[in-house]
């Protein structure tokens, strides 16, 4: 795969109807030339690993329209882990943080929505006060966008440092779980399988929700478990896709959680 220049956004009206503006560009870009790079990711799509990043970031004019361009640069590494290999890693000779949007220790439950999977910004803002619901938290409504013809739904649920989920999969679970089992009396496993079962319910009602609303309908639904990283534990992305609700709260349980435990415990998934 060679690098290449390519339009990352423009004045233009697309034919998802979205346009930027220049003040936009104008606010990001020291963002996007600074110490991160971009992912470069296919058609914004998240589901995806990224093909490398993007860098040589700048803004261009050409009559009364800007345009926010790049430069791609792909992965260059490949390699296969020893003891899976199904498992590999890609990376680049230099290493680059990507982009984040959080800045500091998230501790707020967030969710994300494509709005071009929605009729209207009513019908997302309804979706997110019943999520937070559902969940019985506060929680924060984000929209992102995706550049696919047809879009398979998605929904991207982001879960705080302080969050019981964000706490079973992350590396310093342990000791977090002996003290909250001290506290309440009751034994760690009986609480990871309480917390993994009512996360799944909750999970399970938001994916039926989110289904019912977007379209197309016909392609199922993917949902993202959003755990952001730091300075020693890894950013992780995990997916499900489903055509059912009830599938969502059947993948909550022990052993699945255990399994994605011990691959970002792995030493070389360490930064």
């Amino acid at each position: 795969m060679k690098r290449q220049k390519i339009i990352l956004s423009s004045t233009h009206v697309d034919r998802h109807s979205d346009k930027n503006d220049k003040s936009v560009f104008e606010k990001i870009l020291p963002t996007l030339t600074g110490s991160h790079r971009m992912r470069w990711l296919a058609n914004h799509r998240r589901d995806l690993p990224p093909f490398g990043y993007i860098s040589e970031v700048a803004i261009e004019e050409d009559g009364n329209h800007a345009y926010l361009v790049g430069e791609t640069f792909p992965y260059e590494i490949r390699k296969e882990f020893e003891w899976d290999k199904n498992l590999f890693i890609e990376e680049s000779s230099i290493l680059f943080p990507f982009c984040d949007k959080f800045d500091g220790e998230i501790d707020q439950f967030k969710i994300s929505v494509d709005k071009n999977s929605f009729k209207n910004f009513d019908d997302i803002s309804k979706t997110g006060f019943e999520i937070g619901d559902i969940f019985k938290e506060d929680v924060k409504l984000a929209v992102h966008i995706r550049k696919a013809e047809t879009n398979i739904p998605e929904l991207i649920l982001t879960l705080g440092t302080m969050h019981y989920v964000a706490k079973l999969i992350k590396p310093f679970t342990t000791k977090y779980l002996e003290v909250l089992g001290e506290k309440s009396g009751e034994g760690t496993a009986s609480l990871i399988r309480k917390g993994l079962k009512a996360f799944g319910r909750a999970a399970s009602k938001s994916f039926k929700l989110v289904l019912e609303k977007v379209t197309p309908k016909d392609k199922g639904m993917s949902l993202i478990l959003e755990f952001p990283g730091d300075d020693l534990n890894p950013h992780i992305f995990l997916f499900v896709k489903a055509d059912r609700p009830e599938d969502i709260q059947k993948g909550f349980n022990e052993k699945n959680v255990n399994s994605v435990r011990e691959i970002v415990d792995f030493p070389e998934l360490r930064p």
